[in-house]
């Protein structure tokens, strides 16, 4: 499978919410605190928003097991090095969770 664009609907949905307080899942959140100790967290969350309003973001569907919804994971800048992510919008289309914020921990994504 190769990376594909991010379908706009998704995405637009996803930024919306991501205005608001996004949840994150604690595990990722530990990570991010780990990895980027001197910054806060809305800073990758408005990173990851100007990553999937930027032209044809591209990334790749993953199925994660809860909650229900449509997750993708992709690469975006953060402090100027490349960051993996991976959101979940969830089925409601009401919330999102923000499962990775992090340094990758390989040069592709599971799809690319």
């Amino acid at each position: 499978m190769a990376l594909l664009v991010i379908p706009e609907q998704w995405r637009t949905t996803v930024c919306a919410l991501l205005e608001s307080k996004p949840d994150w899942d604690p595990a990722g959140y530990g990570r991010f605190l780990i990895e980027y100790p001197s910054n806060w967290h809305y800073e990758a969350v408005e990173a990851i928003r100007a990553y999937l309003e930027s032209d044809e973001p591209k990334g790749c569907r993953v199925q994660m097991n809860y909650p229900a919804g449509e997750t993708y994971e992709f690469f975006f800048l953060f402090l100027n090095g490349k960051t993996y992510g991976k959101v979940l919008l969830t089925t409601s289309r009401k919330s999102v969770v923000i499962f990775s914020a992090h340094r990758p921990t390989g040069p592709k994504l599971r799809c690319g």
